[in-house]
């Protein structure tokens, strides 16, 4: 399993770091660049969605929040149903498919272009909807959106009073590289075939997490070995070297029952909260490993970026830790870094 998780882990970063190279060279190049606002389809205009949703309806419209934009796609577990006469004001996002989203309030910047399969779905306030005009496509406008130049643009035009928000008119007006259209289709299917692997290597790693949680359940939650041993039995699916790692007997302690042997204690016992903090345009040239939040929610991949992109203070993540989100902790957040010798890895001052 181990091995599985380290062959997913070296495809995505060098799936990443194409596609990151790519769309670096798309915004430098001699393309023309045009305002997002003339590649979208004029009856409709760019806007954001229902402003107060309220309850869920069971037989509702399907609307789109932030929380569904994950990894470029849009994920409708948990989508939220809104009551039709709320929906029917808000026809101008009502959703017909090659569509792209682009998320304005909070985690800034998440992106994905509308099947159709959802056709007929709306989408939250916090969400801009971008008709795209059929001869532009909505994958060329959804890969330039994600692009290293324009996320650091929209992250640098947002406005935080309460939280960060980007304004329509910042949205219409962003720089869209326009090469002939032949060059789009190549790039859009190069990209969408190393998103395409991507999201496999994802769906592999959850197979793997899913497998891994169990396991740790089992031997570390409800002491699954211990108690076979207790009853005379062989631990299953473990070598009896293994099993002889765990007691056969259980003692009293303030959580309960636990194995012989174990003690009980706090996180600060083991583990102490990191503090150091970075400032990255202060290291101009230095590239640097980047969690972010948005990275998370994209896939759980780091930004390769250069210091002269990062505006705001950093944490700097030591070996051995572990990143928790203090952002929205509703949404679980967790984050195991694998740091590489040949950058310094910062995260958000939110985990």
């Amino acid at each position: 399993m181990c091995q599985t998780f380290v062959h997913v882990s070296v495809l995505e970063s060098e799936v990443t770091t194409k596609s990151e190279s790519f769309s670096g060279k798309q915004l430098e190049s001699e393309w023309p660049l045009v305002p997002l606002n003339s590649l979208i389809d004029p009856t409709r205009g760019i806007s954001y969605g229902v402003v107060q949703p309220g309850h869920s309806s069971t037989d509702g419209i399907h609307m789109v929040r932030v929380n569904n934009l994950t990894n470029g796609r849009i994920d409708p577990t948990g989508a939220l149903r809104i009551a039709r006469d709320i929906e029917a004001q808000y026809g101008r996002t009502r959703l017909k498919g090659g569509e792209v989203l682009l998320s304005l309030v909070g985690t800034l910047g998440l992106t994905a272009a509308v099947p159709k399969a959802m056709i007929g779905w709306n989408v939250a306030r916090a969400i801009g909807v971008i008709p795209v005009n059929e001869e532009v496509g909505a994958k060329w406008i959804d890969f330039c959106l994600r692009s290293p130049q324009l996320q650091e643009r929209m992250s640098a035009r947002a406005t935080t009073t309460v939280q960060a928000t980007l304004n329509l008119k910042d949205v219409r007006e962003l720089p869209i590289p326009l090469p002939p259209k032949a060059v789009r289709e190549e790039i859009a299917h190069i990209l969408g075939t190393l998103d395409d692997k991507i999201e496999l290597n994802r769906q592999m790693n959850e197979t793997l997490d899913e497998i891994a949680r169990t396991l740790f359940t089992s031997w570390f939650v409800t002491f699954d070995p211990v108690r076979a041993k207790a009853d005379g039995r062989q631990p299953e699916g473990m070598d009896a070297e293994t099993a002889a790692l765990f007691p056969d007997r259980f003692v009293d302690s303030e959580l309960g029952p636990i194995p012989e042997g174990w003690e009980v204690g706090t996180l600060g016992v083991i583990a102490a909260l990191s503090r150091t903090t970075v400032k990255p345009n202060q290291h101009l040239d230095e590239i640097f490993d980047h969690y972010s939040l948005p990275s998370f929610d994209q896939g759980q991949i780091p930004v390769r970026e250069p210091g002269s992109r990062i505006n705001s203070n950093k944490t700097l993540v030591v070996p051995n830790s572990v990143l928790i989100s203090k952002l929205n902790p509703h949404i679980p957040r967790v984050w195991l870094p694998q740091l590489r010798n040949d950058a310094r890895s910062i995260c958000s001052t939110e985990f």
